[in-house]
């Protein structure tokens, strides 16, 4: 069991399967214990997010989109921002 499934596919203090979650839905990060989603069984892996407990949306429809559009804005903060996204 992969702990980043933990309290999406698996839940409860026993670890139980989520009935409402797709097999096929694989959390590989979080951003503030939101989860951001592969979806393993669809043509180039499209990528979902969920905010405060929302339901799952699209932010980019393949997972080399994801790391694309994540590599560019890594590449702002950097150079614009001096690694700092926050002000103050």
């Amino acid at each position: 069991m992969g702990r980043r499934q933990e309290g999406f596919r698996w839940i409860g203090v026993e670890q139980e399967e989520n009935p409402k979650w797709n097999p096929n839905w694989i959390v590989f990060a979080d951003k503030d214990d939101d989860p951001i989603v592969v979806v393993t069984n669809r043509e180039n892996t499209p990528v979902l997010a969920s905010y405060e407990t929302s339901e799952l949306f699209p932010i980019a429809d393949s997972f080399s989109d994801f790391l694309d559009s994540l590599s560019a804005t890594l590449l702002i903060v950097h150079e614009n921002f001096e690694g700092e996204i926050m002000d103050g």
